[in-house]
């Protein structure tokens, strides 16, 4: 994969996937090396020198590695990338360079037995360990806490025979959510009604 730029939210801007020397500054009087900028946001996402090798099956490459072992797929090279929080980010890049990829690596849903170099670190727990595995206990405090992931077409992902409410209702218990799915409609500005609603029942606006 090539390395895309970062956006900072502003128009036409487009800045280095590191910020700048002097940008940053080691809050070593915390005592958790908790990387801090000069507006003293926090890091929440620290990425070095990440490289994905991720396995694909014979029936879709026509071949096999040495030895008959699966084939591999260089998805990222060398992946150098800090979010910090307070800050909107925007990943830029044509089609096929890793963005999804590298979204996927944030949440812990990289394909099992992706081999992995570098180093990837959110809210300070160095998750490098568990990108290869999705069920590592380590994504428990993480995914759908401290990061998720909401796809371009969101509306997809809903069950289609199960109701709306049912489907948060239980993601909600899964996470031991603070709020009720009625909360969390009208946080969007969506009423209860909808609860009751199956996915093809709501708007394209509604489902994202």
């Amino acid at each position: 994969g090539v390395r895309p730029g970062v956006s900072d939210g502003s128009a036409g801007n487009r800045v280095p996937t590191l910020p700048s020397r002097g940008a940053v500054a080691t809050d070593l009087a915390a005592g958790a090396g908790a990387v801090v900028r000069a507006d003293g946001s926090a890091t929440v996402v620290d990425i070095a020198g990440l490289g994905l090798r991720i396995p694909v099956s014979p029936a879709v490459t026509g071949r096999r590695g040495r030895s008959g072992r699966p084939a591999f797929v260089h998805a990222a090279t060398d992946v150098d990338l800090r979010l910090h929080a307070g800050r909107v980010h925007a990943l830029v890049g044509e089609s096929g360079c890793g963005k999804s990829v590298l979204a996927s690596t944030l949440v812990g849903l990289l394909p099992a037995g992706t081999q992995v170099a570098g180093t990837v670190r959110i809210d300070d727990v160095d998750v490098t360990g568990a990108l290869g595995d999705p069920r590592d206990r380590t994504w428990d405090r993480l995914r759908g806490r401290v990061v998720g992931l909401v796809a371009q077409s969101s509306a997809t992902f809903l069950t289609p025979t199960r109701t709306v409410g049912a489907q948060l209702a239980e993601t909600v218990a899964a996470l031991r959510g603070p709020q009720a799915p009625e909360a969390l409609l009208a946080r969007v500005g969506l009423d209860a009604s909808a609860l009751r609603a199956y996915p093809h029942e709501l708007s394209g606006g509604m489902a994202g």
